[in-house]
């Protein structure tokens, strides 16, 4: 579960998204690619950003409006942090960092 501006997001196996506009009354899915397993979401500065399985790292402004970002690497990340140098993401292989959020920002 994560709060990003006005949108409550509940995210999990098989690439399952949803969003609610209304505090949790109603649920929406949300289709993304990858169609992977997401661990965890975080929103800061404007972005929202959520790990999964694979090295998957998706961001943008929103959950309508999510892209895949490349981080070469298959890591499986189940916790992400966002800093002023980036988004800190945590999982089976240690910590890694990631500032593809500080490039899109600017």
């Amino acid at each position: 579960m994560a709060q990003h501006q006005d949108e409550l997001l509940a995210l999990g196996l098989r690439g399952n998204l949803f969003r609610s506009l209304d505090a949790g009354y109603e649920w929406h899915p949300v289709h993304v690619e990858p169609t992977v397993s997401f661990l965890g979401a975080q929103s800061h500065s404007g972005l929202l950003a959520i790990t999964g399985l694979g090295g998957t790292l998706l961001l943008g402004p929103d959950s309508n409006q999510l892209l895949t970002q490349p981080l070469n690497t298959r890591r499986h990340f189940n916790s992400v942090i966002a800093t002023e140098q980036g988004w800190i993401l945590v999982g089976e292989q240690g910590v890694f960092l990631s500032n593809r959020a500080k490039e899109l920002a600017q």
